[in-house]
């Protein structure tokens, strides 16, 4: 998965570099809040995403319990990683954010459940609500309403089921949060690095856990 980077350099007079200098504790304190705050929104807004038309949709929560956040202070770098924790490059979060081929796989039911799926008119209910930018609970409420409505659809049902291999689309997820947070990134740092220098706290920066 791609990698996004942004660098926040202080530049301005001698005098007032000399000065940052002087209070490089609130400075650190500033920046380390400041870093906590943007990585829980980018956060906050990739996992409320998922389930909208064009995301990846909340079908067992695995994807989204996969994405964490992290900032660590280490010398002179504030480092804040926003991603998942499933493999990276050839893992399945990478490839719905940025599309490539998924082998074949065999899909078992949970013991004392089964696998069911729309067929007939159902299932092309499904793929049209799908395609409509339906989330999968709609698509799947659409398969339901249509089967209902005719005898040729209905759910066929297994224990087990082979998928063979397949390409899957780019569905983005990380690099749109991202993207939304940009803008309002280099107004965090400074207001939180002013408001630790004048002794005000964090500076509603939104905090760090």
């Amino acid at each position: 998965m791609s990698e996004d980077r942004i660098e926040i350099n202080l530049l301005g007079s001698q005098e007032a570099i000399n000065g940052l200098v002087l209070r490089a504790g609130s400075v650190r304190r500033g920046a380390r809040l400041a870093m906590g705050g943007t990585t829980l929104r980018i956060l906050s807004r990739v996992k409320s995403s998922f389930g909208e038309p064009g995301k990846p949709q909340r079908r067992t929560g695995h994807l989204s319990r996969s994405i964490i956040r992290i900032v660590t202070d280490e010398g002179e770098i504030i480092t804040g990683i926003v991603g998942s924790t499933l493999p990276y490059k050839t893992g399945y979060a990478a490839i719905l954010e940025k599309g490539g081929p998924l082998p074949a796989m065999t899909i078992t039911a949970k013991p004392g459940k089964v696998l069911a799926w729309p067929v007939g008119v159902g299932k092309f209910a499904f793929r049209m609500r799908l395609a409509g930018g339906g989330t999968f609970k709609q698509a799947r409420a659409a398969a339901i309403k249509a089967s209902n409505r005719s005898r040729s659809g209905g759910y066929a049902y297994a224990r087990s089921v082979k998928i063979p291999a397949r390409y899957q689309r780019a569905m983005p997820y990380l690099r749109p949060g991202f993207e939304e947070e940009r803008p309002l990134i280099e107004e965090t740092f400074r207001n939180a690095i002013l408001a630790q220098i004048k002794g005000q706290g964090a500076g509603g920066t939104g905090g760090e856990s």
